[in-house]
């Protein structure tokens, strides 16, 4: 996969984000003038940039990690490539999670009757999925990851239903 141009890296943070060039303006202070992106990325935007590649690092890691602790440690994990990670267990020899990780999203690909385990721990989490069932037996969902323009409302929502009254 070829590297992205700043541009194209400014447009995935963009969709990331699910922001409106109105609110980019609003974010930025600029009012009713546009944010001119076709002069160039600005240095706000290149810093918005990396603070966001850094955090989808740092997510993928966690998703990793709540996989694994679902599956348990006798699972190997192999990293196949940068944007896709897989699982298999000791047996049944052929079964496997694979999780693979695009911009906005994940999807977990399986053969393995662990998978809706592993879907209802994030469902809580990213409600916005879709599940495909291939001839081949793999099953396959997908996850949203951009963010909502409500991001304290989803706290409070998940609290409401997970955590204990105050």
């Amino acid at each position: 996969m070829p590297a992205l141009t700043i541009r194209q890296r400014f447009n995935v943070l963009r969709k990331t984000m699910a922001w409106s060039w109105k609110d980019i303006d609003n974010i930025t202070g600029r009012s009713d003038t546009g944010s001119n992106i076709s002069k160039g990325v600005p240095n706000w935007a290149r810093l918005a940039i990396v603070a966001n590649e850094r955090y989808q690092h740092l997510l993928r890691l966690h998703i990793i990690d709540a996989v694994r602790r679902e599956l348990g440690y006798e699972w190997t994990l192999r990293k196949r490539t940068t944007e896709e990670f897989s699982f298999t267990p000791p047996h049944p020899i052929g079964h496997h999670v694979t999780l693979l990780f695009t911009y906005g999203q994940f999807q977990l690909l399986s053969n393995s009757s662990r998978l809706s385990a592993i879907v209802a721990v994030f469902s809580d989490l990213y409600p916005v999925q879709t599940t495909t069932k291939l001839a081949n037996e793999i099953t396959i969902t997908t996850f949203k990851l951009t963010a909502t323009n409500e991001p304290e409302a989803k706290l409070e929502q998940y609290l409401g239903e997970h955590g204990l009254p105050a």
